[in-house]
């Protein structure tokens, strides 16, 4: 996780974060799902029961509206066998910025 965020700061949880502005994702393995936005920031996401968080597993995540929010339910399905494997209910989003650059 500190390889993801290295570089950055973090800043207060927000509840939820706008669908549309969602460049990709990914499971940090038993830990976390981080959400790359399109404007360079990190959300990072650390649901109850992460445990079963799999680097293999897709995400499959049903909305209703134009954000995923901290009361949504994610399903976990494994890559190869394409079988269910699991759900969780996401917790809050904290964004991670990039450090401003200093000049020498």
């Amino acid at each position: 996780m500190s390889r993801i965020t290295a570089g950055r700061t973090s800043d207060k949880p927000v509840d939820c974060i706008n669908l549309r502005n969602i460049r990709s994702s990914e499971i940090v393995q038993d830990t976390a799902i981080v959400y790359r936005m399109n404007n360079g920031t990190l959300f990072v996401n650390r649901p109850a029961g992460g445990g079963i968080l799999d680097r293999d597993d897709i995400l499959v995540t049903r909305t209703i509206g134009t954000q995923l929010c901290r009361i949504d339910i994610v399903n976990l399905v494994d890559r190869n066998s394409r079988m269910f494997s699991g759900s969780l209910s996401l917790g809050d989003f904290v964004p991670y910025s990039r450090l401003p650059r200093t000049r020498d």
